[in-house]
């Protein structure tokens, strides 16, 4: 066992969520859970079968998404890298992302899909924000493509306002990995 103040900072907040919130130590695994700064950083993948526990890059991870998430699976996106400790929450079957819990279903694959056509037509994040397409990107586009564009905008829409998906699918969504 460890003392709690060798693993985490005077500025940790979630003792709410623990077993036993006034413990004065760690168990071995909780002290790895806490200190492992990619678990708070980099994308993972963990698998009941094994088990095992895989980093993923944002590409791996739209693989992972293009389909629901198998129930013996928990996937970890953390949306402010460093900052946040959410291992812990994971839960088999969900996507753990800041403090929400959320299933991945054929909705949100075919949600995904439009983010990627989207992206891959040229909008970039900020672009994904705004309420319609922005026509400086748009006119780009052969006018073939434009319905294709506008009927994504909407199937997005309901995500814009839903911080744990949106996160998940910028970060799925990148143009970089």
């Amino acid at each position: 066992m460890t003392p709690v103040r060798q693993v985490v900072s005077k500025q940790f907040t979630a003792y709410s969520r623990w077993f036993d919130p006034g413990a004065d130590t760690l168990c071995e695994t909780c002290v790895w859970l806490y200190r492992n700064r990619s678990l708070r950083s980099d994308i993972h993948l963990v698998r009941q079968s094994g088990p095992t526990l895989d980093v993923l890059t944002e590409r791996q991870l739209a693989q992972l998404l293009s389909a629901p998430l198998p129930h013996d699976a928990a996937v970890i996106v953390p949306s402010r890298m460093g900052r946040k400790h959410i291992f812990a929450d994971a839960r088999w079957g969900h996507i753990a992302v800041d403090d929400a819990q959320i299933p991945w279903t054929a909705r949100d694959v075919g949600t995904l899909a439009a983010v990627m056509r989207l992206r891959q037509a040229g909008f970039g994040e900020q672009h994904l924000l705004d309420p319609a397409p922005d026509y400086t990107v748009l006119r780009r586009l052969p006018s073939t493509q434009w319905q294709t564009v506008f009927e994504d905008w909407r199937t997005i829409d309901v995500w814009r306002t839903a911080p744990p998906w949106w996160t998940v699918a910028l970060r799925s969504a990148t143009t970089s990995s």
